[in-house]
C-alpha cells in the first residue's frame, strides 16, 4: 500500500511540501489554530504546570501539522518531543524542513509504518495526537475504529486527539458532486498534465468506493485506491466512543484546511484495540 500511495501522492494536487505557497498557508492556519486551542480550549487545561509535551503525528505525510503543533507549543513555553508516523517514508524526510521553517527546536523521530498498527509500532504516553490533512478517507469505518482505539491506547488520561476531516458525504450529496470520471483537484499543471480517477466498484460492507488513477496525457496507470466518503458526524461519533468530550474548530486562512475534531478525556472503559479483530461480515463478498 505504501508504495502505491507514494506514487499517487506524487501526482495528487495536495499541498504538503515546504515552499509550496498553499502548503505554507496550511502551516500557518494550523499554527494559529493550535495556538488558540493551547491558550484557551478546555481540552488543554492540563498544560498548567507542565514543562514538556509529547506529540504524535499520525498519517503525518511531510509532518506539516506536527511541526505546526511543535511551534505552537514552543511559543507557549513548552519543550516538545514529536514523533511522526506515515506509511509513505519518502514524505517523512520533509519533517526537518518544516521544523526549520517553524524555527522549532523540538526533539523528533520519524517512523515508517501503518496507522492501523500503532500499538505495535510505539509505546504509549503521547499527550497530544494529531491525524490531520483529511486522511480518514484512506480508511474505511472498520479501520478508523481500530486506528482510534490504537490512539486511545497510546494516550494518558489527560490526552487530546485532534482529527481533521472534510464533511465529504454531505458535500457530495448537496452538490450532486460524485463523478465516475474525475480530474483530481479540478486542475491540470503547467504542462497540461493531470490525474484522472475512474470509478471501478463499491463495497457495501466496508463502505468504500474503488478508483483507478491514470496520469494524463498518455493514460499511464498510477494505481488503485479505496475511498470512504465520510460524514463528519459519523467520525465524531467514533471519537465519542473512546473520548468523553468531543468538540470542533475551523482553521482559517487556507483553502485546504478542514474542520478539526477535538477529542479529550479518554474513556477508562472502552473496547480495547486488541479486541477489534475482523468480523465475519467483512469476509463476505462485495456487493
Amino acid at each position: 500500500m505504501a508504495a502505491g500511495l507514494e506514487e499517487l501522492y506524487r501526482w495528487l494536487p495536495w499541498p504538503m511540501r515546504p515552499g509550496n505557497p498553499e502548503a505554507e498557508r496550511r502551516f500557518e492556519a494550523y499554527r494559529r489554530l493550535f495556538s488558540g486551542l493551547i491558550e484557551g480550549h478546555p481540552s488543554f487545561g492540563w498544560l498548567r504546570g507542565r514543562r514538556s509535551v509529547s506529540v504524535l503525528d499520525v498519517a503525518a505525510g511531510t509532518g506539516i501539522a506536527g511541526a505546526a503543533m511543535a511551534s505552537a507549543l514552543e511559543g507557549a513555553g513548552f519543550d516538545v518531543w514529536l514523533v511522526a508516523v506515515d506509511c509513505r517514508a519518502g514524505d517523512l524526510r520533509f519533517l526537518p524542513a518544516w521544523l526549520g521553517r517553524a524555527g522549532s527546536r523540538a526533539v523528533y523521530d520519524v517512523v515508517a509504518g501503518d496507522a492501523l498498527l500503532l500499538p505495535r509500532l510505539l509505546r504509549g504516553g503521547f499527550d497530544v495526537v494529531l491525524l490531520m490533512g483529511s486522511s480518514f478517507p484512506h480508511f474505511n469505518p472498520w479501520q478508523a475504529a481500530r486506528i482510534i482505539a490504537g490512539i486511545h491506547r497510546l494516550q494518558p488520561r489527560h490526552g487530546v486527539f485532534l482529527a481533521e476531516q472534510w464533511d465529504i458525504a454531505g458535500s457530495v450529496i448537496l452538490r450532486n458532486a460524485y463523478r465516475h470520471i474525475l480530474l483530481e483537484g479540478g486542475q491540470v499543471d503547467e504542462e497540461g498534465g493531470g490525474l484522472i480517477s475512474l470509478h471501478t466498484g463499491y463495497d457495501k460492507y466496508r463502505g468504500v468506493f474503488r478508483k483507478a488513477h491514470y496520469r494524463i496525457p498518455g493514460w499511464r496507470y498510477i494505481g488503485s485506491m479505496e475511498t470512504h466518503l465520510w460524514y463528519l458526524s459519523c467520525l465524531a461519533v467514533l471519537l465519542w466512543l473512546y473520548y468523553g468530550e468531543v468538540d470542533a474548530a475551523e482553521p482559517a486562512g487556507a483553502r485546504y484546511a478542514r474542520t478539526v475534531l477535538i477529542a479529550w478525556r479518554p474513556r477508562a472503559r472502552a473496547t480495547p484495540y486488541s479486541e477489534l479483530r475482523e468480523p465475519m461480515l467483512l469476509r463476505r463478498g462485495s456487493g
